[in-house]
Order: C-alpha cells, then structure tokens, then sequence
C-alpha cells in the first residue's frame, strides 16, 4: 500500500497567527462560504503530498511542484521542480485550502467549490458521465456532487479517493471505497456521497488515510472513523464500513481536530493533549508499543506546551506546540522530521529558521515534513526524490529545513520616500511591503536614476552632491526562485542651506568722498546672485541698496563705523546674509 499525502488541522489560536504571516490578504473564505465551527479551522495552506507538493501563495492561488505524472499540479510538465501556479479556477477565484495525495489534488475554491485535478480512476474527482468518466484530468475541474445550495468548506485527498466537507455539516465522499473509507464498500463512486454521522451530528471537519481509513469530527466533540482497522488507527478490532466513535478519551475531553496517517490516526483534545491509536511501528505514536487500540497521550511535549496542531504522515506524527515549535516522532529515514535517526517521542524539528517566527501550520507527507512559518514561507525537509521540495529531483535526502522555490511574492504597498528633500536631512524608504514578510528586503536609492555608491540602506542622508538632484528608491523583495521589485516617485530637486564661507570685505579709502567697495565674499554653491545693503552703526543707509556694490562715503559718515550686508540666493537653497566687518570712517 501507498502512502499517503498529508495536511495538518490548526486550531483558531494558530489560524490568527496567519493574519501576521502576511497571510491575511490571502482569500480564505468568501461572503457566501459560512465561517466554519470555532472548533477547528478549515484554512489548510501547505499539503505534503507523496512526491509533490500544493500551497496557497500569497497571492491567494494555488501553486505545486513534483511529480506531475498524472496532472496532479496541472499541466503536462513532469516533474516540476518549482512551485507553479496551478490552472482551472475560474477568473476571480481564489484557494482557500488544498490537499494533495499520490495521483491527485484537491483545491477548495472560495467560491464553496471543490476543484480536483489528476488520475481519476476511481472516481475520485467525480464526474457526471458515470457510464463514461475521464480517465484524467490535467487541469482544476469542479467536483460534483453536493445538493444544490451547499458550499464546500474543505477539502481532503486519500489515495483514489477525496472527502469534501458541506456547510450542511455533511462529509461527502468520492472514489475508491473498497476498504469502506467513504462508508460502505463501493469499488468507484464518481459523485460526492454523504457519509452519514449519528441524528443531530454535524460535521465540522474531515481527514482522508491512503488506501485504508477516513475520520470525521463532529459537532459534539467525538472522532468518527470508517474503514480499515487492521492497525486499531479506529481504536478496538474490526474494520468500519460507517462512521463509528474512536475511544479512549478521557472523561470530558473532547476532541477538537483529527488527522489520519496510512496505519494510525492523530486526535487533538481540547485539553492541549495530542492523542493517537493505530500502528506504531516506528515510534510514530511514541513509545514501544506495537500497536496501539485505544486514543492514547503522545509523550514528548515540555511542560507547560500545549498540543494545537497535528499532522499524520506514513509513519511519523508531527505535532506544533503552543510555544510555536514543531514536534515529531516516528519514521525518519529520508530526514522528515530532521537530522538522521528515527524518534521513540515527540522531539523537536532541528534548524527552524529563526525568521520564520512561531509556526503557523504543519503538514506532514509520506516522506517529507512541510512548516508554515508566520512569516508566510514555506520550508520543507526530506524527501526530493520527485523535486516535491523544490530544485532538481535527487535521492539525497534533504534533512535540513529550507524555503521552497517559487513562492509568489505579492506586494501590498509600493516604496515612497519620507523627509525633506534638502541637503543634510535623512530621507526614508517607506512602503515596500510584501507578503511573505519573510522576503529579504534590499534597498538601493538612485540620484537623477544613477546609481549612488554604498547608499543601499533603508535611510539616507543627503549630501552635497545631491543638491539639485532627484533621489528615488528602489525595493526589491527576494525568494528563493521569486523576486519582485518597486521603485518610488522621484524627489523634488533637492535644496541646500546657503552659507558663507568668507564674509565679506569692504576696501577702499575710508575718507568722505571716497569710493568703498564691497566684495560678496565666498559662498557655498558656485554661482549665486548677491544684493547689498550699507549700514551706518546699526541703521540703513538711505538708497545704499540692491546691485549698489560701491558706496561713496557722505558727510554724515565721518567718525561713524560702516558694513554691508550681502544677500545671497540662487535656485534650489534658501537666501542668506553675511556681514562684512565694520570700518570706521576718518574724520576731516
């Protein structure tokens, strides 16, 4: 048996965490889509599936790389090593959430649409010609099935066959049912069928296994499973052909978000408790145990954190703290939860970029582990066998976490400038938002378009050689495989404080009738336009004024001290003055 693609549940604490992941701008839910239950949010981002990858970007869309064989991620390329935006939503439609698996995917639209894309022998993308279904489809097509006037609020993929979950509070089912994982034991069902949950239970959320089982949460709190249970991943013997309750709960604890993996199945209790049942072959339900049958506690958390998020793989259960670490155990061979060894409990994952801030949502896949970060990236360790992290296929497990490429970065507020254009004054780079917010952000500002050497900072301090000149700015915001770049509205021309570097002088014989001659004295700007002014002690010379540089001295002078004040201007500074020293006039 295959294993199986996973996502992770998140409950509303983390889903908040996302508005500060820059992801607030991301189209969760429509008008028309009700907002689900509080008791678990339906806003999957990240799906590790089993040798590819699906997201919601930023931007709001979906984007997947890996194996393509079957057209899981859209299109005919095969592998793709980058994240690429996937085709088929309708104009105007954004993801919500998506799922992925081994030979398809699944993309809630918020238009309350499922849209699937891949193999679909079984049915499991449905189609209304029953007699005569597509064998394949390499593009998002929307699913049917669900009554007239219900919407779909998520998504979930098995291998050969997906869950949708109504606004009715109804899981639907479609596709491969051999094992009784979409209640009873079809081999293909091409439309969405209702999987029925006890008189006055809704559901409130759904997870898909591989070939084997499926869990429901209900409004009142209790696991529902169905289908295979070789394991005990349903708790107790037998396998399941209807939703029947998981056990071993403590008394009052009910659960708020499940997560099935190919041979155990994850519950979250709302008392911050990661319980599990199923297969324990490789510790993923920590411990030494075997097997286990009844929902039992994940050891391994430090005191004091809480479990409020979980995600099942093949063979390792990964569980996100409350302190916004990950956790995991079991099954490590290709480096999914990190470094080399298998775990017998939940251990932290090694190397979280510190950039990334707290978590916001986990996804553990067969071989590869995926982190939301709060700062809108997505990392990936493990497996790139099919270039499901990115980058060329390789069978080096990749055992470290790293931001796939191809992330869509999205600009929410182009760059403008701050602060006075005048020589001396600090100018600031402002706007130049994105989201992710964890793009490296880099800054080079421009004088009358060309470059100026070394000012590649957020400020800058305008010098002399800026006078007259405009200054802009360029933001440019880097992914690994993404880039994108806004540039501000030039400056006015930059202006300067006019001053003097030699006052001025007066020369001449200072005698009556005498001619005295004033110079302007130096200034700092190389050519400036000069008026003058001639006193007598502190008072104005009558008519002693403007372009009148030489001063015939008067009568009324002798014994008096003389000056002039000359005033300086030119375009793009402000006028000044200078004083020239005082002279005094002989008498006689």
């Amino acid at each position: 048996m295959r294993p199986h693609a996973r996502r992770s549940f998140v409950v509303p604490a983390l889903v908040l965490a996302l508005a500060g992941a820059g992801l607030a701008a991301t189209p969760i839910a429509s008008a028309a889509t009700p907002t689900p239950p509080p008791t678990v949010a339906q806003a999957t981002l990240i799906a590790a599936g089993e040798g590819n990858t699906v997201v919601v970007g930023a931007d709001g869309r979906p984007y997947g790389t890996g194996s393509n064989q079957d057209g899981q991620i859209t299109g005919t390329d095969n592998p793709k090593t980058t994240l690429t935006l996937m085709t088929g939503l309708p104009s105007g439609v954004h993801a919500a959430a998506v799922s992925a698996d081994v030979v398809h995917s699944l993309v809630l639209g918020d238009d309350g649409i499922p849209y699937a894309t891949g193999l679909n022998g079984h049915g499991q993308l449905t189609d209304e010609d029953e007699e005569n279904p597509d064998p394949q489809r390499r593009t998002l097509t929307p699913m049917v099935g669900l009554p007239s006037g219900v919407s779909a609020t998520a998504v979930e993929a098995g291998s050969y066959y997906s869950l949708v979950l109504g606004d009715d509070g109804v899981a639907y089912g479609a596709g491969y049912g051999l094992n009784g994982q979409i209640t009873g034991n079809e081999l293909g069902t091409h439309t969405l069928t209702p999987m029925e949950l006890p008189p006055d239970v809704r559901a409130v959320a759904i997870a898909a296994s591989g070939y084997l089982q499926s869990l429901v949460l209900g409004d009142d709190g209790i696991a529902y499973g169905t289908g295979y249970n070789g394991y005990g991943q349903l708790t107790g013997t037998g396998n399941r052909q209807a939703l029947t309750p998981l056990t071993g709960l403590p008394d009052g604890v009910e659960a708020i978000a499940v997560d099935a993996g190919q041979f155990h199945s994850l519950v979250l209790g709302d008392d911050g408790v990661a319980y599990g049942t199923g297969g324990n072959i490789w510790g993923e339900l920590t411990g030494d145990a075997a097997k286990l049958t009844t929902l039992t506690e994940l050891d391994g958390l430090p005191s004091g954190v809480d479990a409020v998020a979980i995600s099942a793989g093949y063979g390792t259960s990964v569980v996100l703290g409350s302190d916004g670490i990950p956790y995991g155990t079991g099954y490590n061979p290709y480096g999914q939860l990190t470094g080399t060894g298998d775990r017998q409990a939940l251990t932290p994952l090694a190397g979280v970029p510190s950039a990334t801030g707290p978590i916001a949502q986990i996804s553990a896949g067969p071989a590869t582990t995926l982190l939301l970060g709060r700062n809108g990236v997505v990392y990936g360790t493990g497996s790139n066998d099919k270039g499901q992290l990115t980058g060329e296929p390789t069978l080096e497990p990749q055992r470290s976490l790293k931001p796939l490429s191809g992330q869509p970065i999205v600009r929410t507020a182009s760059a403008r400038i701050t602060g006075r254009p005048k020589v001396g004054r600090l100018l600031t780079a402002r706007g130049g938002v994105w989201s992710p917010t964890g793009a490296r952000v880099g800054y080079r500002w421009y004088r009358d378009g060309k470059p100026i050497g070394g000012a590649t900072k957020r400020t800058y301090r305008l010098v002399r050689a800026d006078w007259k000149k405009r200054i802009k700015v360029r933001i440019a915001a880097t992914l690994p495989g993404s880039s994108d770049a806004t540039t501000s509205v030039p400056t006015a021309r930059v202006s300067m404080v006019l001053k003097n570097t030699r006052r001025p002088t007066i020369r001449g014989k200072r005698k009556v009738g005498k001619r005295l001659k004033a110079t302007p004295g130096r200034w700092n700007a190389p050519t400036v336009r000069v008026s003058y002014r001639w006193y007598r002690g502190k008072k104005q010379i009558r008519g002693a004024k403007g372009s009148h540089r030489v001063y015939r001295v008067r009568k009324k002078d002798a014994g008096k001290k003389i000056r002039v004040r000359v005033t300086a201007h030119t375009p793009y500074t402000t006028m000044a003055h200078a004083f020239s020293k005082r002279v005094r006039i002989r008498k006689g």
